[in-house]
């Protein structure tokens, strides 16, 4: 066992040497094409065809605590990597139970799974974030920085970095945006830049916007300053359009078409306005309305505010699902009859009333919501880090009651690292002295299921193998 363990650790140490060679012969991989179809543009997961590119692990990135050493360095935990599915999505692997060689490659040894992770496909590209290698202008390390990077789905040209964050990857959000024949990266960054006192103006709340999609990368454009809320992602993984919506000076709604570079005022509220979500044609937001916080929301292109407004003060959360054609605005809470959904249809009625739907579930003291799949599910987890599903296109009236889903328990979850598809869902466990990407699959759902690791382990994380199992 000990002399197969070595020859593994020799077998990984090469392809992550090597990198995108298989120990020193040529690269002989199929990469997939730009005509394959994209699922899940925007997490830790991407898959395009029958082909998957995923994180491979989760690392901290710290510039205060992390050694200098290993500032600069490449990560395989961290790092990116592509693998060839079976035709039944399932992964390729050995009888050690780790993925065969000839059926996945690495990609970037960019430290790219970490607070800010992302992928996106469009087109030729694969765009990606991971932690910055560079240094500011005072020439200290900038780890919590941001890179924007992307490269060729088939791999035939190096990473090509697209911009650095100008604060931390805390106060970053971003998306990429693509209309079939553009693609466009904006970030929007909170608070000031980092280094604005080492011959660098001060930048304050800003968005910024980049066409990334052509052979050469388009220059930077500054959207707006003293912006204080903005939507770049949707709650219910649909696209947003061309249009994003964002808040400048806490008060002033402005609508921002990616693709011609323009803003235009869209609603002014007397107090301070919080963007929600986007979606079945409204713009939904969140103010002070008689002393009360409510949620309100406005048609997208007539700007008509609706009548209708609901009292959100006492909810944990808010979310937009999306099943059909119709979406449903979600609030969660917790009330003596146990964790329920308040809800109601989002049309043009201005005489909507909300309904509720009651959850039983002694292990879920509060609902951590994961995520929203296209037809209503909703996964999240309870106290015990089990994760469940529920269906929330019931009708109340004749499903008081939701039924739960148990989908599976995983100890030693990391709950603030999640992503899924139509057929599974993704997360990290601790594996040897890190953090490495496993899924579930949400098909064939079974109490006793396990975690399925995917990615490459560390040469020092490589479990060894029970000869009983085998």
């Amino acid at each position: 066992m000990k002399k197969f363990t070595k020859i593994l650790i020799c077998v990984l140490l090469c392809v992550f040497t090597i990198g995108l060679t298989a120990c020193g012969k040529k690269d002989d991989f199929n990469y997939p094409t730009a005509n394959m179809q994209t699922i899940g543009n925007g997490g830790m997961v991407v898959r395009k065809g029958n082909y998957v590119y995923f994180v491979n692990g989760y690392l901290a990135v710290d510039d205060s605590t992390m050694p200098e050493t290993d500032k600069k360095k490449t990560f395989s935990v961290g790092s990116l990597v592509v693998a060839k599915l079976n035709d039944d999505g399932t992964i390729n692997k050995n009888e050690n139970d780790l993925m065969n060689d000839s059926y996945y490659r690495t990609i970037s040894n960019k430290l790219c799974g970490f607070k800010a992770t992302g992928l996106f496909i469009f087109g030729d590209y694969l765009y990606f974030t991971s932690a910055c290698q560079g240094e500011d202008s005072s020439g200290n390390y900038a780890r919590e920085r941001v890179d924007f990077n992307r490269i060729k789905l088939d791999n035939s040209s190096g990473v090509e970095k697209i911009y650095t964050s100008e604060v931390t990857n805390a106060n970053v959000e971003f998306s990429f945006f693509n209309n079939g024949a553009e693609t466009y990266l904006v970030v929007y960054e909170k608070g000031d830049n980092l280094d604005n006192n080492n011959k660098k103006q001060k930048i304050s709340n800003r968005v910024v916007s980049i066409n990334v999609g052509n052979k050469k990368l388009g220059s930077l454009q500054t959207v707006s300053e003293d912006v204080t809320s903005i939507i770049l992602k949707s709650d219910t993984q649909s696209n947003l359009g061309e249009n994003i919506f964002y808040v400048k000076n806490n008060k002033e709604i402005k609508k921002y078409n990616v693709f011609n570079n323009s803003s235009t005022d869209f609603i002014t509220e007397e107090n301070t306005v919080t963007l929600r979500f986007v979606g079945g044609n409204k713009v939904f937001y969140e103010t002070q309305v008689d002393g009360t916080q409510d949620l309100l929301y406005a048609d997208v292109n007539s700007k008509i505010k609706t009548d209708f407004i609901w009292d959100v003060s006492n909810f944990s959360s808010t979310h937009l699902v999306k099943f059909a054609n119709r979406f449903r605005v979600i609030c969660i809470n917790n009330d003596s009859s146990g964790s329920y959904i308040e809800y109601f249809e989002v049309d043009d009625s201005s005489k909507m009333q909300t309904q509720k739907l009651y959850v039983t579930d002694k292990d879920a003291t509060t609902i951590n919501v994961l995520g929203f799949k296209q037809d209503g599910i909703m996964l999240y987890y309870d106290n015990n880090n089990v994760i469940k599903a529920i269906d929330l296109s019931l009708n109340p009236e004749t499903n008081p009651q939701i039924n739960i889903i148990t989908i599976a328990k995983i100890d030693g979850l990391k709950t603030d690292g999640f992503d899924f598809d139509e057929d599974y869902v993704y997360f990290y466990l601790t594996v040897g002295s890190n953090e490495y990407l496993h899924r579930l699959s949400l098909k064939n759902v079974s109490a006793d299921e396990k975690a399925e690791f995917i990615g490459v382990y560390d040469a020092n994380d490589v479990p060894e193998v029970d000869e009983n199992e085998k």
